[in-house]
C-alpha cells in the first residue's frame, strides 16, 4: 500500500498517468479530481493544457486539478484547474488564507459578495479581451464565486500552504 498527498489520503491502487512530458498520480486530498505531479522540474506549454483538457473529458468531471507543489505540507500551493461551463461552483470564502487566480485559457467570472449574499464585484478574466484583467486575488474572509463563462476555462490558484482543509466555508444564504 502506497501513501500520497503528503500522507493525507492512503490507496490501494494507484493509477499513475502521463499528460505530455508529465507523469501524474492521483490525489484525493480535495474536493475535485486532483492530480500530483512527480517531476521536478513542470513545464507547461499548449500540449499540456490540451491534454489536461482532454484528461477532463475523459474522466467526466467537471473540474480537474493539476498540483504544481510536491506535497500538501508545502508553504505555497499552486494548482492549474480545468474547468467545464457545466460544472457548479458555490460561493464560498476561506477564513485563514488569501488566493489568487490567474487566466490562462477562456474566461472566467469571479464575483465577490458582502455578508448578505449581494454581489459588490464582478470581474470577467479573460486575457482575448484587450485591456481585461487576467490576475486577481481574493482576500481571505471574502465570499466569493467562479463561473466559467467559456466552455472550458484554465486558470493557475495559487494560496499559502500547507494544505490541511476545513478553512473553505459556505455562506447560510447559498443555495446547497
Amino acid at each position: 500500500m502506497n501513501t500520497w498527498c503528503g500522507g493525507a489520503q492512503t490507496f490501494k491502487s494507484m493509477e499513475k498517468i502521463q499528460v505530455g512530458d508529465l507523469t501524474l498520480t492521483p490525489c484525493a486530498a480535495g474536493k475535485s479530481a486532483a492530480y500530483f505531479c512527480e517531476d521536478s522540474l513542470i513545464e507547461i506549454n499548449a500540449e499540456t493544457l490540451n491534454a489536461l483538457k482532454g484528461l477532463r473529458e475523459k474522466r467526466e468531471q467537471p473540474q480537474i486539478r493539476l498540483n504544481l507543489h510536491g506535497s500538501l505540507a508545502e508553504t505555497l500551493q499552486e494548482m492549474l484547474i480545468v474547468q467545464s461551463r457545466l460544472g457548479s461552483y458555490p460561493a464560498h470564502k476561506h477564513t485563514e488564507k488569501d488566493e489568487s487566480y490567474q487566466i490562462l485559457e477562456g474566461a472566467l467570472l469571479i464575483e465577490i459578495f458582502d455578508d448578505s449574499g449581494a454581489v459588490i464585484k464582478s470581474v470577467e478574466l479573460n486575457p482575448s479581451k484587450q485591456n481585461a484583467p487576467f490576475l486577481f486575488r481574493v482576500k481571505k474572509n471574502q465570499w466569493h464565486k467562479t463561473t466559467p463563462r467559456t466552455d472550458i476555462v484554465i486558470f493557475k490558484e495559487s494560496r499559502p500552504g500547507p494544505f490541511e482543509g476545513g478553512d473553505s466555508v459556505s455562506p447560510p444564504w447559498a443555495a446547497p
